[in-house]
């Protein structure tokens, strides 16, 4: 599986330096912890305009183990937060395009209800959450939406919330600007 992902991030930029990461992963939920996989995606300066596959340059994936913590500020109408390890798994990335990056800095993450700033951009309304990160472990910051890994297929879950034994995607909102 893990395999897929990289393979499934990487292609051809023809670029040497990233302009652009995009964050997200896979995550299945315990009763006290999550586990899965986070795949950082890097962009030459020409991917902003119309996003395109061509202008991929590398990923880096990482594996998240996470176990159940006190709610994070910033979180809103937080359901559940983490403390984070990450472990790197997997890169095509060349030692400089890491280098200097915060890419294995997360301490937490949340789940909460969508935040507000980015509710316009929810892809499923009423049935998404939000998915918050934290680098200092304390404050959360929205990142996006955490969906039901069945959300928009032809079967619709039964589960709704964040439930142990479901799998979830997290979806960012938008991209780093490096």
């Amino acid at each position: 599986m893990l395999g897929g992902l990289l393979l499934a991030a990487t292609g051809c930029g023809g670029e040497a330096a990233p302009r652009w990461a995009v964050q997200h992963g896979t995550l299945d939920v315990g009763a006290a912890r999550v586990e899965g996989y986070q795949v950082w995606e890097f962009f030459g300066r020409k991917w902003r305009s119309k996003h395109d596959e061509k202008h991929h340059i590398c990923s880096l994936v990482q594996q998240v183990e996470g176990t159940l913590s006190a709610d994070l500020d910033g979180c809103l109408g937080c359901v559940a937060s983490y403390e984070l390890v990450l472990t790197e798994l997997e890169t095509d990335c060349a030692p400089e395009v890491l280098a200097g990056g915060s890419y294995g800095d997360q301490r937490a993450m949340a789940v909460g209800e969508v935040a507000s700033e980015i509710a316009d951009e929810d892809p499923y309304p009423g049935r998404s959450l939000g998915w918050y990160v934290s680098w200092d472990g304390a404050q959360a910051q929205a990142m996006g939406f955490a969906v039901h890994e069945d959300l928009g297929g032809m079967d619709e879950p039964q589960v709704v919330g964040w439930s142990p034994g479901e799998r979830y995607l997290l979806d960012p909102i938008f991209a780093w600007e490096l």
